[in-house]
């Protein structure tokens, strides 16, 4: 609805989107290299982002900071004039002369041969040397830089990254980051010496893809990456900034921790009270062989360990302690009250 009230020479169309917890990254890295902030961007864009999109369960790689190479063409308006060619001309023949056309076919036998111009532009000089308007002859054709400047530049930067260093010269653990979104923030010069300007890489998982699983293969591919990026100049070097799954391991291990605690707890306090060896042998057998039960059922209906499995599982275990005790001391005093077992 507000999409009217907005200008309408807007770049970019707005989106608006809900957003959901699991639309976070799984994985925050930092890509560091002594190199210009378009040399940084080639390098994570060409080198690094295709290696980590190979990784099984990651759906996307999103790319923070760094400057994209812009070819930028500035035209002389008083020549336009002169010549009398409109700007429009100028973009529409760049336009044109820069794509790959498909021009036909061959058939030859069951064998089909496709065919296309190559007018994809390779270097400067080749957009320079582009004809605007052909007269006839070639020494007279209107060319690009007959009316224009061509020069090759960067984009405007519409974020920036930076890692930030102690004042000893040593990278900071990784997770001590800030992204700055405007350089006018940048003018302490005590603060220049503590930060570097990187990349920042946001690994997505796809979904219903394991976080845990995409980010122990994201970084397991982190050591090829560093290999790779290192033959080139610049010293570049990747380094891990923040990773999600790890409170997921953190969880399972205190889920882990809470069983044994409790199977050992349970073991003990029913031998303290009953004094009884085979009550308590099938108290200690008995916790271990309910929670198989449960993975097995949850396995069955196709549910995973995730925050909510996992702090059901914590609850339920204090439960299943406390019955184990209460069964099995009741089944205990009904033997010693003279109540035979079958």
């Amino acid at each position: 609805l507000a999409r009217n009230e907005l200008p309408t020479d807007l770049e970019d169309e707005p989106l608006v989107r809900q957003f959901d917890i699991t639309d976070s990254p799984v994985l925050t890295l930092a890509v560091t290299a002594d190199l210009t902030p378009t040399e940084l961007y080639d390098l994570v864009k060409e080198r690094v982002k295709p290696l980590i999109e190979q990784v099984s369960g990651v759906g996307e790689v999103r790319l923070t900071g760094g400057t994209r190479r812009e070819v930028q063409i500035e035209l002389d308006r008083n020549r336009l004039n002169e010549l009398e060619i409109p700007a429009v001309t100028v973009s529409d023949r760049l336009k044109n002369s820069g794509a790959n056309i498909p021009v036909g076919k061959y058939d030859a036998g069951p064998k089909s041969t496709l065919f296309r111009t190559i007018g994809e532009f390779r270097n400067i000089e080749q957009i320079k040397k582009s004809v605007i308007s052909f007269s006839g002859d070639i020494a007279n054709s209107i060319t690009v830089q007959s009316v224009a400047n061509v020069r090759d530049g960067a984009e405007e930067a519409s974020t920036l990254a930076y890692l930030y260093y102690p004042i000893g010269g040593k990278a900071a653990k990784p997770g001590f980051f800030k992204r700055l979104f405007s350089s006018q923030r940048i003018k302490n010069e005590k603060i220049e010496r503590r930060m570097k300007q990187c990349m920042l890489i946001d690994v997505y998982k796809q979904s219903g893809a394991n976080p845990v699983s995409v980010a122990e293969g994201v970084m397991s591919r982190m050591g090829r990456v560093n290999d790779v990026i290192r033959s080139n100049p610049g010293n570049p070097g990747m380094t891990l900034i923040f990773d999600t799954a790890k409170y997921i391991r953190r969880n399972i291990d205190d889920v882990i921790e809470t069983m044994i605690i409790g199977i050992i707890l349970a073991v003990v306090v029913v031998y303290l009270f009953l004094g009884n060896v085979r009550s308590t042998i099938i108290t200690g057998i008995a916790i271990p062989n309910s929670l198989l039960g449960a993975f097995v059922i949850m396995y069955a209906m196709g549910f995973t360990l995730n925050l909510m499995s996992l702090m059901a599982l914590s609850l339920t275990v204090g439960l299943l302690v406390d019955d184990a005790i209460v069964v099995r001391e009741n089944i205990f005093r009904k033997l010693e009250s003279g109540l035979e077992s079958d």
